[in-house]
This record gives C-alpha cells, structure tokens and sequence, in this order.
C-alpha cells in the first residue's frame, strides 16, 4: 500500500505546477498592462497633459510593483523559458556565423574586385599627370632655346585626392568599438581560487547585469528580449556577506588545533594537552 508521504509527494507536483502556471498568467497579463501604461505616460507627457501623466504615473509604479512580485513567484518557470530560448538562439547562432562568414568573404572578394578597378584608373591619371608635367618641360626648353613666348600657363590641373582616406575610414568603422571588446568582464567581480560553484555562478551573473547596465544597446534585440522575460533574481545580485573576523581567542583556539594535528601525525609523538 502506498504511504500517505508518496501521496502527499504526488499530489505537491501539479498543485505546484498550477500554481507557477497561475503566476505565469498574471505575470504575461501585467506586463501587457504595463506595456500599455507606460505607452499611455508616454503619450500623456508628449501632450502635457498634468492629470493624465499623474494618473499614469501612479498606473505604472503600480503595475511595475506586481511585475516585480509574480516574477519572483514565478521565477523557476521564467529560468527554464529562458534557459529554452537561450538553447534555441546558441543553436541557430552556429548557422548565423556560417551565413556571416560567407557574405563578408563575398564582399571582400567585390572590394578587392573594385580596389584593382581603382587602382588601375589612378595609375591612368598618373600617366595623364606625367604626359603634362613632361610636355610642359619641353615647351618651356623649346621657347628658352628659339626665343619663342612661352605657351600660357593659366590651364591648371584637377588638385590631387587622396583616396587612400575613405578607404580607411571605412575600415576603421569595421574594428570592433571598446564597449564590445571589453565583454563580459566577470574581473570586475573577482573571487578566490577556492570559491564555490555558487559564489562564481553569483559573479558570473553579476557580469552580465553590469554588462548589460553599461552596453545593453549593442545586444540583438532578440537576445535583450530573452534575458528582460527572465530577469537575473536580486538576491543573486547581491555580494556574497564577508566573513565575521576571528576573535584572538578564536585564532588562539585554532592555532592550538593546528599544533595537535601537527603532532599527532608524527609517529611515536607525545601528544599532550595543550
């Protein structure tokens, strides 16, 4: 016969199912409600209307109050949302650095294309450039040497471009901006060599709220979506509590230990108290 603890265990699943489920509900439905209250804030400030923003004003702390509650009710639903997403946008990531890979091997492949085209035009005005230079230096030889007027020399050529710098700046634009190569930096939330798995989880987590604090904008929307539907819980924020210094008579205590260690580990040792 079944004990009255399996039953009690089989009966906790779905009600604890029902209940996330419920959470998630209202959860899903506040959000929109505060979707659309900031929008009608929004709208009220752009026409200056003072009853409207204060009203909306109060809708939205209101709303953003219940939010904050039913995500933490429902906070192992949304990890495991986001966990889901997060697994489906990684795989497809693959894929779109193939399909990146290629398009920017195409467009090298058209530059280099073009730079020959370029490169071919500039060599023909710099024969042109040269032909003047050299013509010029002649009618003046030809006009010294038989007493001749010298041709006139109002006709000036097109100024030299430098058409190195557009190709430059266009390269430039390409070199990754310092927001993106700095990362994630979990040194900014360093910890010991023999922290445990959960303080470095709790860094690592921290990293990403920092990150997304300071360079938020240069995430693909998706990916901002994925992580705002499940939102890193406060208390994982929070920096691990320092330990409470030892008092003297604490650290006397454990030298004294260290000492009893020490010798019982010698064989044939005395080991009295000490």
């Amino acid at each position: 016969m079944p004990s009255t603890e399996v039953d009690d265990a089989v009966g906790e699943a779905p009600a604890r199912a029902l209940k996330d489920t419920s959470a998630m509900t209202q959860l899903r439905d506040k959000r929109r409600e505060l979707t659309a209250a900031e929008a009608a804030l929004t709208d009220a400030v752009h026409r200056m209307d003072t009853d409207a923003v204060m009203n909306a004003k109060q809708r939205v702390e209101v709303l953003r109050g219940f939010v904050q509650t039913l995500e933490v009710a429902s906070a192992d639903v949304l990890e495991g949302e986001g966990v889901t997403q997060a697994r489906v946008w990684l795989r497809r990531y693959s894929a779109k650095m193939r399909a990146a890979n290629e398009t920017i091997m195409a467009a090298q492949a058209a530059v280099r294309s073009l730079i020959d085209q370029a490169v071919h035009a500039i060599a023909e005005e710099r024969a042109a450039r040269k032909a003047v230079e050299q013509a010029a230096v002649a009618a003046e030889v030809l006009a010294a040497r038989f007493a001749l007027p010298v041709p006139d020399r109002r006709v000036t050529l097109p100024g030299l471009c430098d058409w190195a710098v557009p190709i430059v700046d266009a390269t430039d634009q390409m070199r990754p901006t310092r927001s993106a190569r700095r990362g994630l930096l979990v040194n900014r939330h360093p910890v010991s060599a023999s922290a445990t798995p959960e303080e470095r989880r709790r860094a690592t987590l921290r990293a990403v709220a920092d990150f997304m604090d300071r360079s938020g904008s240069t995430v693909p929307n998706e990916v901002a979506a994925i992580l705002a539907a499940a939102p890193i819980p406060p208390a994982l924020l929070e920096a691990p509590p320092k330990p409470r210094p030892r008092t003297a008579d604490e650290a006397m205590g454990q030298h004294l230990e260290d000492v009893n260690r020490a010798l019982t580990s010698i064989p044939g040792a005395y080991v009295g108290t000490l």
